[in-house]
């Protein structure tokens, strides 16, 4: 049976979920590493094209906000009006840069978190009272200019290869644990007159309809409170049904 028979009769027929019996685990686990990789990318689009826009965002203004610079030999000169100071107050960061001794590292004391740059180091704050500081001496040898950096930054969408490979293994390894948990009240409502193994394979196409849903739901951007229970529920009802159908299958060949 191809996998788009599948999709539709673990949604459409709990007549389907009685021959999972005579299935493997391993194709179990290959039927949903496959709807893991199709839903899964879906649901990924928007917080990709996200990071995308997000990058974008910041480059234009790293271009209009940041003064010309240039770093040479260990050595920041920047040039325009200074200090430079970005502030988040929503955040409680700041982003200050003076090479002209108008100011000096104090001006974290007032931020949870903040970065202070000067001709020879620059000091970063984290959560309210770390402090490191980087002595721009360790970097002898490198050149770069305002321009150089605002090229480099959209290089930083390369990383979304790494949330599209490092979310389809979360969303996997999650189904995973979901179908896991669907399986544990399958076998309460058997009062586990069923082998676990089998419950744990229904329990893998009965998550089919609410991926789905969940896929669909992401890609609107509109979370639904407490949609988990409904997520959850919907899963349930499935396992709920297969068995129902099993055991009335089996009374009738008994009968």
């Amino acid at each position: 049976m191809n996998f788009i028979n599948q999709l539709w009769k673990s949604i459409s027929n709990f007549q389907f979920y009685k021959s999972l019996q005579n299935e493997s685990l391993g194709k179990a686990f290959l039927y949903l590493t496959k709807v893991v990789i199709i839903f899964g990318i879906i649901s990924l689009i928007r917080p990709v094209l996200g990071f995308d826009l997000g990058v974008d965002m910041a480059r234009e203004n790293f271009i209009e906000s940041v003064p010309d610079f240039v770093f040479d030999d260990g050595v920041l000169t920047v040039t325009g009006e200074q200090p430079y100071i970005w502030e988040e107050d929503e955040d409680d960061y700041i982003i200050a840069m003076d090479t002209s001794g108008q100011i000096g590292p104090e001006i974290l004391d007032d931020y949870n978190d903040g970065v202070f740059i000067t001709n020879h180091y620059f000091i970063v704050k984290q959560n309210g009272i770390e402090k490191r500081e980087l002595d721009f001496s360790q970097l002898v040898g490198a050149k770069f200019t305002k321009d150089d950096v605002a090229e480099w930054i959209p290089y930083a969408k390369w990383a979304n290869g790494f949330i599209v490979i490092f979310g389809l293994i979360g969303f996997l390894a999650g189904k995973l644990w979901s179908a896991l948990f669907i399986a544990l009240l399958g076998l309460m409502i058997c009062s586990g007159k069923y082998q676990f193994v089998n419950l744990y394979k229904i329990s893998i196409y009965a998550l089919t309809l609410p991926i789905i849903i969940k896929t669909f739901i992401s890609s609107l951007g509109k979370p639904i409170p407490w949609f988990g229970l409904v997520y959850y529920g919907i899963a349930l009802f499935y396992m709920w049904k297969a068995i129902d159908t099993i055991r009335n299958d089996d009374k009738a060949l008994m009968a």
